[in-house]
């Protein structure tokens, strides 16, 4: 099951990776628009797709990685088992504001479909295609929250424990 979970959280980080590298392709492609005197149509739209692709694919990787910002002032000056109850609490609301929003944004690709919404611009896109985006990377994100909340609950390391033990600057 481990294996089958990084692999999902790894294919969101390259899938993000790769929505960065098309920003970069149609960059390229406006500036060779400007120098050739052609335009890109609705180049910005589709960054804009591609970045909130980058930022929603991202989530679950990251957050395995320990790159999520996380304040542990407070943390510091409670013992472990306190530590696991105020990590678990921190999880537990976490998974619960972004299984909303997951449920939320599925239910707008929902009406996007069902009214065949596209966005303006030159080049229509469906919005049902970048809004399932969201979805799945929030999707992501859930799983490896409650991926977390596990290792907690069995008394286990954290993705963001040890990703912070590994680039610990006090060892």
């Amino acid at each position: 099951m481990r294996k089958i979970l990084d692999s999902l959280y790894f294919l969101g980080g390259i899938l993000a990776a790769i929505c960065l590298l098309l920003i970069v392709g149609i960059i390229l492609a406006q500036i060779t628009g400007r120098i050739f005197e052609f335009v890109v149509p609705s180049a910005n739209k589709m960054a804009g797709f591609l970045m909130a692709g980058v930022i929603f694919l991202s989530l679950a990787y990251s957050f395995r990685a320990g790159s999520h910002i996380r304040v542990e002032l407070i943390l510091q000056f409670f013992g472990r088992p306190m530590k696991r109850v105020i990590n678990f609490s921190c999880l537990v609301v976490a998974i619960g504001i972004i299984s909303f929003m997951t449920w939320h944004f599925g239910d707008m690709v929902a009406k996007s479909l069902k009214y065949g919404d596209m966005s303006d611009g030159l080049f229509g896109v469906p919005l049902w295609l970048p809004q399932s985006v969201f979805v799945v990377g929030l999707g992501l994100f859930a799983v490896a929250l409650i991926d977390d909340a596990v290792a907690v609950l069995l008394n286990k390391q954290t993705a963001f424990e040890r990703a912070s033990s590994e680039f610990s600057l006090t060892e």
